[in-house]
C-alpha cells in the first residue's frame, strides 16, 4: 500500500484484497483509490464490511448436512446455532455450536450428562486440570450454574470463506472422543471413590486401546 498526497487530499494506493486499515479489515481491489478528507475515508467502511461478512458461508449450514445424514436429533435455534444430541457409550451428549459472523469464529462445546455433587467438585476440579494436561485440541470446564463438565473449543477462521465438510466431522469426532475418554474418570472419581492417579490410568488406558 503506498499514500501520497495531492491538493490536501490523502490518496491511499495499491490496498491489497484482505488488508486492514485503521483496524478495520476489508477487501479492495488492487487498483482502488480511496480518499481521505478530514480523518474519514470517502468509501463507506461500515457497509464494506457488511458486504464482506455477506459472502461468507455459513459452516453450520453445512454442519447441519452433516448431522441429519448421522440421524442425530438436532435443533436450530437461529441462523448462528445449533443444538446437537449424540448417544454415546457412556450417556448422551449434547453439542453445542455457535458460529459469530462478525469475529468469524466458531464455538463447539459438549456437555455431559451428569452432575456433579458439591462434595466431589475438588476432586473434579483436579481430575480436569490432569486431563488439559493431555489435550491438544480444546479443554474441559466445569459449569457452576448447573454442576456439569464439558469440553469446550472455538476455532478462528479470519482468512478463511468457511470450513469444509471434513474439518466440521473432525471437529465433533475430536469433541465426542474426548468425552468418551474422560466419562470413565470422571464416574471413577465422583461414584467410584478412586484416586486421580487411578482414574487418569483408565482414561489414558482407554486411548490406547483406541490407537
Amino acid at each position: 500500500m503506498r499514500a501520497r498526497c495531492e491538493d490536501g487530499t490523502l490518496y491511499l494506493v495499491g490496498v491489497r484484497i484482505g488488508h486492514s486499515i485503521f483496524g478495520c479489515r476489508v477487501r479492495f481491489f488492487r487498483s482502488m483509490r480511496h480518499r481521505l478528507y478530514e480523518g474519514a475515508f470517502e468509501v463507506d467502511m461500515a457497509g464494506l464490511a457488511d458486504r464482506y461478512l455477506e459472502v461468507l458461508s455459513n459452516p453450520l449450514d453445512t454442519l447441519e448436512e452433516l448431522v441429519s445424514a448421522n440421524d442425530w436429533t438436532f435443533d436450530r435455534h437461529s441462523e448462528c446455532e445449533l443444538m446437537v444430541q449424540v448417544g454415546g457409550r457412556w450417556c448422551d451428549y449434547r453439542l453445542f455450536v455457535v458460529w459469530d459472523r462478525h469475529m468469524n469464529a466458531m464455538f463447539v462445546s459438549c456437555q455431559l450428562d451428569q452432575r456433579i455433587p458439591e462434595t466431589k467438585r475438588g476432586a473434579v476440579y483436579e481430575l480436569l486440570a490432569s486431563v488439559n494436561e493431555d489435550l491438544w485440541l480444546g479443554h474441559f470446564d466445569f459449569v457452576r450454574e448447573d454442576s456439569t463438565t464439558m469440553f469446550r473449543h472455538a476455532i478462528p477462521m479470519r482468512g478463511a470463506a468457511g470450513l469444509s465438510a471434513e474439518q466440521l466431522e473432525d471437529l465433533l469426532d475430536a469433541a465426542i472422543l474426548e468425552c468418551e475418554r474422560f466419562y470413565p474418570a470422571l464416574q471413577l472419581v465422583v461414584w467410584g471413590g478412586r484416586s486421580i492417579a487411578d482414574a487418569l490410568t483408565v482414561a489414558r488406558m482407554d486411548t490406547l486401546g483406541e490407537a
